[in-house]
């Protein structure tokens, strides 16, 4: 079995003579650098499978020789080693590229088993990312979206990391979550969490728990119910600011408390906040800074345009396997009007509108073949969203203006919007309201006209 080729990069000699004699007894070549210019060096002139550096070089610093990495043609597993690790440092080396941070001092029989474990992984992630149906779902091949799932598979790997994904409706936030939580099979339950739908006099409780008093029996919160697994925010601009502190120290020091208690609990689970937006409001700012120490940005639909037949395919591919038929293509007329539709909605109208056109050409009269620009046009009429241009026109009243009466698709698509909003909510008015841009007076009426409540 051939070796694997290692550089070992430090300028402390009596460390590197002792690691390089072990790791070499272990079953690697080691080669060795004292300095970022050398290890540069070394990289363009030989392979190596596997570079362990040391943060504290003289000169350029450990983190500088990382982000070089890109130049070199063959890119090796990269182990960051600091004698004071922070979050900071461990934040900073996996954004440029690093596989692990580990503190010093390491035994080399540690360290052998780690970057065996890096190297069984590297040469697994091709198999993985094929067969993860989660990871599959997050579907592009724009560079944008590529470098969300390579953030999402180095991300998987730092349970203790904070993430924040970054992205408009639809985009599929949720979805880069739960990918992320799958990706890390060994780990506990996944736990999505709509703050809009918590009350604010309870969200203490719900996510910290309390002890027993005044007859009331002991509760768990989230995060002790999440275990070892994930804790998903769906939306952190709805996190109330008074317990921004509270949130920012469990994060910090990975413990909390429940409410009342005096025990600290060890805080487990991996912790994954979206948003919409990045908010300027100053009581935001220090809570954003915390949980965006890792972020993962996914762009709009009409910014990755390039993407939207892959995921159209993939769509039509699902519906047809769902009803038990093959699935029905695109015509080149039909595609055009998808490439042109703006979608609001992101990935997530685009797959509303594509059901509901293969469920109307689902329809025995219609003859066989692709479906037309038309049948696509027909359901972003029924189904989609209004563009920006129509949105902005929105009238007091809730309804979308037009130059007549309001049209059925219309209603059908106020109601829709309407009840989607109220339901992703948890009911909660104020919190639909805002989803919806509407006052709380004009969506009131609106549930009560549609049923809703």
């Amino acid at each position: 079995m051939t070796q694997p080729r290692l550089l070992l990069v430090d300028d402390e000699e009596i460390l590197v003579r002792g690691l390089s004699r072990e790791l070499s007894r272990l079953g690697w070549q080691v080669q060795t650098a004292d300095n970022a210019e050398a290890a540069l060096r070394a990289m363009r002139l030989s392979e190596f499978e596997v570079l362990v550096l040391d943060q504290g070089l003289p000169g350029a610093k450990g983190l500088e020789v990382l982000n070089e990495l890109g130049r070199v043609l063959a890119r090796p597993i990269a182990v960051l080693l600091s004698g004071q690790l922070s979050v900071a440092t461990t934040v900073r080396a996996i954004q440029a590229g690093a596989s692990d941070v580990l503190e010093k001092p390491i035994s080399a029989g540690d360290l052998d088993a780690k970057l065996r474990r890096l190297l069984e992984a590297r040469d697994r992630s091709s198999s993985v990312v094929a067969s993860n149906s989660e990871l599959r779902k997050v579907l592009g091949e724009t560079a944008g979206m590529r470098a969300a799932r390579e953030q999402m598979q180095t991300a998987a790997r730092y349970p203790e990391l904070c993430l924040t994904i970054v992205g408009e409706s639809g985009t599929g936030k949720e979805q880069v979550a739960e990918a992320i939580h799958s990706l890390d099979a060994s780990r506990g339950r996944y736990l999505p969490v709509s703050l809009a739908a918590l009350p604010d006099h309870m969200m203490e409780v719900e996510l910290f728990g309390s002890e027993a008093n005044n007859g009331q029996e002991r509760r768990a919160g989230l995060f002790e119910l999440a275990g070892a697994g994930t804790l998903f925010f769906s939306e952190l601009s709805e996190f109330p600011p008074h317990l921004h502190g509270k949130l920012i120290q469990a994060l910090e020091t990975r413990t909390f408390r429940r409410l009342g208690g005096e025990v600290d609990i060890p805080l487990q689970a991996r912790v994954i906040a979206a948003t919409r937006r990045r908010t300027a409001t100053p009581e935001f700012a220090e809570l954003y800074e915390r949980l965006g120490a890792f972020t993962i940005l996914l762009p709009a639909l009409r910014d990755r345009v390039p993407d939207i037949e892959l995921i159209a395919g993939h769509v039509l591919a699902d519906v047809a396997a769902r009803a038990g038929k093959p699935p029905l293509g695109l015509s080149d007329g039909a595609l055009e009007v998808l490439l042109g539709h703006h979608w609001p909605g992101n990935v997530r109208e685009l797959e509303i509108v594509l059901a509901e056109a293969a469920a109307e050409a689902s329809s025995p009269t219609r003859s066989a073949g692709p479906l037309s620009a038309e049948e696509i046009r027909s359901a972003i009429g029924e189904h989609g969203m209004p563009s920006e241009s129509d949105a902005s026109s929105e009238n007091a009243s809730g309804t979308f203006a037009t130059s007549g009466p309001v049209s059925e698709p219309l209603r059908s698509l106020e109601r829709r919007m309407i009840t989607d909003a109220w339901r992703t909510s948890g009911r909660n008015l104020s919190a639909a309201a805002r989803s919806l841009g509407l006052p709380r007076t004009t969506l009131r009426d609106r549930l009560k006209k549609y049923g809703l409540r």
